[in-house]
């Protein structure tokens, strides 16, 4: 008995060793020709649908060698990145599960960034050639000729067909290159339109007439790996028309677990963001429940659309938003009872907030209704910036942040600056508010809230 227990303790705690070893994988990067010279420093991260993870920096170990545990893809892909300076380079390597340890021999030549052990690599490096070829022929365009345009974009698609036909390679690596031809192609026509635009000339070629068909190609796991997805399916979907029938076209024609999630968050969101709360919250939510209801989504889409209530004229002060002084005290939006309140939310790092600043103080400087208050939000994340910014402009008054960003999500808006105002009781009188750089009206409106 005893034995059996010190064995099955055993085997626990090997598998707990083994459970916790499977997050990572070993990676060594090894230089063997470098035309760069020294002072390269590598990052690499796995590419997981659905995920974000931030690059890992390899730390050296010894000449021309570089180290870290990167956590595992599932799908054995990950994005390597040389840097030196303000130059950068990158390439996707795969590597598949089974093995712990990797030693991936690197050459940085001709501008490129290669990794040549196996088939996999040496057909992503080529692609990765392609691809950073294309998008310079596309930068390096003086004017826009829509043959020449047409002509790269295609060239995504093509030299990655041809490609995949001169060689053998796992199907998760030609399933990737394939996407990513696609995908590029799909940003590089909304580039042409962006250009022909500018230029003022008339764009001969569609997105259909670059794609072709391109049939189920992107449902499948492989493709939320592309941020580009979502826009390339929600495009296929109605235009102007209610929600449902948005979903109704998506689920009849994509049947991927973690593609419908994918877009179906990213049509809910668009559609948050677009939607009038003040003058249709109910029927706005009428919307998402028939969606969520006959779909089986997460409850939580309802939950977020509701906290939008706040947006109704007459709205309370939403009761969740903690605001802090420059002194980390908190602040009780009920201490401005008995005044309206003109709210300014902006940020540190938003250039027409600060552009908005001067004209805001000088505003308040000059407004002589003493029934007004001014109250500055910021939604910076960290405090130092905002203290920085607010003494490099010499702002003054009630300046407070928000760094969980509640305000912000509640009432919604399109960006900052935003301006709302509050009334006496604490409730929402005005939601997008003009702002003191829109002029001798802005003032007269303050002065006649009484």
């Amino acid at each position: 008995m005893l034995k059996n227990n010190i064995l099955r303790t055993i085997s626990v705690v090997f598998c707990l060793v083994l459970a916790i070893h499977s997050f990572g994988k070993d990676f060594t990067i090894k230089i063997l020709r470098n035309e760069w010279g020294s002072d390269v420093k590598f990052y690499m991260s796995p590419m997981k649908p659905g995920a974000e993870y931030k690059s890992k920096a390899l730390k050296p170990v010894a000449d021309n060698q570089y180290s870290a545990e990167i956590p595992l893809s599932p799908n054995g892909l990950y994005r390597l990145v040389a840097v030196r300076n303000d130059a950068q380079l990158f390439t996707v390597v795969y590597y598949p599960c089974e093995q712990k340890n990797e030693i991936v021999e690197v050459d940085i030549v001709k501008g490129a960034l290669r990794v040549e052990d196996c088939n996999e690599n040496i057909m992503l490096a080529d692609y990765t050639a392609v691809s950073s070829d294309n998008g310079r022929a596309l930068w390096n365009t003086s004017s826009f000729d829509n043959e020449k345009f047409y002509g790269i974009l295609r060239n995504y698609i093509q030299a990655a067909d041809s490609l995949l036909a001169s060689g053998e390679a796992a199907p998760v690596v030609k399933e990737y290159i394939k996407l990513w031809a696609y995908t590029s192609a799909y940003n590089g026509m909304h580039s042409a339109v962006r250009v022909a635009k500018g230029e003022k000339k008339q764009l001969l070629f569609s997105g259909s007439d670059v794609l072709g068909d391109y049939g189920n190609l992107f449902d499948c796991k492989m493709a939320t790996l592309f941020q580009e997805t979502n826009m390339i399916i929600a495009e296929e979907l109605p235009i102007d028309t209610v929600l449902i029938a948005k979903f109704d076209c998506l689920y009849s024609k994509y049947t991927n677990k973690d593609v419908l999630e994918s877009v179906s968050a990213s049509l809910i969101s668009k559609f948050m963001a677009r939607h009038d709360f003040s003058n249709d919250f109910e029927g706005g939510l009428a919307q998402l429940q028939a969606v969520v209801e006959k779909y089986n989504l997460n409850n939580t889409y309802i939950t977020e659309y509701e906290k939008r209530r706040a947006t109704i004229k007459g709205a309370p002060f939403p009761a969740e938003v903690v605001l802090r002084d420059a002194d980390g005290n908190v602040v009780d939006f009920s201490k401005f009872r008995g005044k309206y309140v003109y709210i300014d939310m902006w940020a540190s790092w938003c250039v027409p907030c600060v552009k908005e600043a001067p004209m805001l103080q000088k505003l308040e400087k000059e407004l002589k209704n003493p029934d007004v208050v001014f109250v500055s939000i910021s939604i910076d994340k960290k405090e130092d910036a905002w203290k920085a910014k607010m003494k490099e402009l010499n702002m003054h008054g009630h300046q407070l942040i928000d760094k969980e960003n509640r305000l912000y999500q509640a009432l919604n808006p399109r960006g900052v600056p935003f301006f709302a105002i509050y009334d006496k009781e604490g409730r929402l009188y005005m939601h997008d508010a003009p702002r003191p750089s829109m002029g001798i009206g802005v003032k007269e409106m303050l002065e006649g809230l009484k």
